[in-house]
């Protein structure tokens, strides 16, 4: 009788403890995300570090952005549609079975996008890729529908931001206008011209 209760007792632990090791196995993944920082523009003009997660989900090409906690302008999307488009020339290859997630982590009361579409276009190659942001590397360019990099406003207050932060190597679009290029060389920092996203790669990732 007693050898019975034992054989019972422990079929019963081996089939919970099967349960509960099947149960973790086959749980889902954590989304994989990155922690990446976008260069921007207050209103009242100063230069400011802004701080983003992104996720890739496995789905269907959607592009999310999550409000909680700031707002984004119509510019975002359509800036996170075109680094998607040029993630895949980087990394060579479609991302249209996966959904793009965005989240700002520094409550900022509004975000713009159209500046930071080669940081989302790194962001977005790097999670694609499995290749690492270069630690103290920056960028602040827009970007078109081929790939080619494009100046934006406020590059002085933005550069002296990255600084502020801790990168000294910033790219920039090929043509971009800087007003004293040699006055922020004095100050440590290394700006890099880029033509297009493949350029920009060699500098921001690893």
């Amino acid at each position: 009788m007693k050898s019975n209760l034992l054989l019972v007792l422990a079929i019963a632990f081996v089939a919970g403890a099967t349960a509960f090791f099947a149960a973790y196995y086959n749980a889902p993944s954590q989304s994989p995300s990155i922690d990446f920082n976008a260069l921007a523009i207050t209103e009242d003009g100063r230069g400011v570090v802004v701080p983003f997660r992104l996720y890739l989900l496995q789905g269907s090409g959607r592009i999310l952005v999550n409000v909680a906690g700031t707002s984004f302008t119509d510019d975002v999307e359509n800036s996170l549609r075109k680094a998607r488009l040029n993630a895949e020339r980087v990394v060579g290859r479609s991302l249209s079975s996966v959904d793009l997630v965005l989240e700002t982590t520094g409550g900022h009361e509004a975000v713009s996008g159209e500046s930071a579409g080669t940081a989302f276009t790194m962001a977005i190659a790097s999670l694609a890729s499995g290749r690492t942001l270069r630690e103290g590397t920056a960028v602040s360019a827009a970007i078109d529908e081929n790939g080619t990099l494009l100046e934006v406003d406020g590059i002085e207050e933005k550069i002296l931001a990255s600084v502020g932060a801790g990168k000294n190597v910033v790219v920039v679009a090929e043509n971009q206008s800087i007003k004293d290029e040699a006055a922020l060389a004095s100050l440590g920092v290394t700006v890099v011209r880029a033509q297009d996203v493949s350029q920009a790669a060699k500098t921001l990732l690893s």
